[in-house]
């Protein structure tokens, strides 16, 4: 018994889209996580919400909007409406991230706070978040267009 075209179709875009998920998302963040298991490891002061208000998802949305855009630019149509949409946002969230580390670092390197905390956490969970999104548009979605 073999199944039908669109079933094969949906099982190789479901594995797609799994594989896209753990290497570009998951695997992405496992310095994050690397960190977290040695401050537990350490009994080191410090949590994860410790660790995202100090700005660490944002390399991790920096990362994964200049690899969608990569992908966006020089694999894809750019014609399809989506796709070019999907690199605007992707390009718009690397400026973002980009400079919000940048604030941070000098925040550090002049050893006063720049920016709330609070603040810092929402934007980053929000870029990441946005740019794991777009990027799959881009890069996860080939069957799309």
């Amino acid at each position: 018994m073999t199944g039908t075209p669109e079933t094969a179709s949906f099982a190789m875009n479901t594995a797609e889209s799994v594989r896209w998920l753990v290497f570009n998302v998951v695997i992405a963040l496992f310095p994050i996580w690397a960190a977290q298991i040695v401050r537990f490891a350490t009994h080191t002061e410090g949590s994860f919400a410790e660790s995202i208000r100090e700005g660490d998802l944002l390399i991790f949305a920096s990362t994964i909007s200049a690899s969608g855009l990569g992908t966006g630019l020089f694999e894809r149509d750019l014609r399809v409406t989506y796709i070019a949409f999907a690199c605007t946002g992707l390009i718009l969230l690397l400026m973002v991230s980009g400079g919000l580390v940048f604030i941070i670092m000098q925040g550090r390197l002049e050893t006063k706070e720049m920016m709330h905390r609070g603040r810092t956490m929402g934007l980053s969970i929000f870029c990441a978040a946005g740019a794991s999104i777009l990027a799959y548009v881009v890069q996860g979605s080939r069957s799309i267009g």
